[in-house]
C-alpha cells in the first residue's frame, strides 16, 4: 500500500500510515528504536502524526531511510515487511477499500 502511494507521486501521506509504522517498529524492532528513528531523519521526536491528519510523503521517507540505517535493512526490505504487517490492519480497518475487489491484482490496479 505505502509503496503504490509513494510511486504514483501522491505529495500528501495519510498519518494513519505513519502510527501503523510505529506500531511496526515496536513490535518488530522495540520500542526504542521508533524515537531514534525519528531524530535520525531529521524530524524532531516529539513529532506527533495524527491518524486523520496529512503530512508530505517526504516525512515518511526519511523516516524509512533513518530505519534502514538504524536497523540495518534496505529501504526496500523495510517497505515490504511493513506492507505485510499493516495490510491485515488496513484490510480489518477500512473493509470498504478491499471488500469491491474479487482478487488481490484487481485491488492494486
Amino acid at each position: 500500500i505505502v509503496q503504490r502511494f509513494l510511486y504514483y507521486g501522491v505529495n500528501w501521506m495519510n498519518g494513519l500510515i505513519f502510527n501503523f509504522f510505529e506500531e511496526y517498529v515496536f513490535e518488530n524492532h522495540g520500542e526504542t528504536y521508533f524515537e531514534e528513528i525519528l531524530k535520525n531523519s531529521g524530524l524532531s521526536p516529539s513529532e506527533s502524526f495524527v491518524g486523520f491528519g496529512t503530512y508530505p510523503d517526504q516525512y515518511f521517507m526519511a523516516i524509512i531511510n533513518s530505519a534502514s540505517e538504524l536497523l540495518h535493512l534496505s529501504e526496500g526490505d523495510i517497505l515490504r515487511d511493513f506492507g505485510k504487517f499493516v495490510f491485515p490492519k488496513f484490510v480489518y480497518k477500512f473493509p470498504q477499500f478491499i471488500t469491491p475487489y474479487k482478487h488481490p491484482k484487481d485491488f492494486l490496479k
